[in-house]
């Protein structure tokens, strides 16, 4: 954990159990998203999570679709705030 984080932590006083359970789901989430890889039902998983080809949009050079896809783990903050 970085030390900003380690201080963020600390300030707001967070439990060390859903600290270490944020970390374990990010990180699960992050070699999911990276992975070059085609995930069967992944429009429906999509929904829910972010996926391979939903974070491949974010690497994109077009424009208009590289501006998109701000999200971690849960995709449904890209459909609240339009992005």
């Amino acid at each position: 954990m970085a030390p900003n984080h380690l201080a963020a932590v600390v300030v707001l006083g967070a439990p060390a159990a859903a600290v270490l359970a944020f970390e374990v789901m990010f990180a699960f989430a992050n070699l999911l998203a990276q992975g070059d890889i085609n995930l069967h039902g992944e429009r429906v998983l999509a929904r829910v999570l972010v996926t391979p080809a939903l974070h491949r949009r974010h690497h994109t050079r077009q424009g208009r679709e590289r501006d998109t896809n701000f999200d971690t783990i849960f995709s449904g903050w890209d459909r609240l705030f339009g992005t």
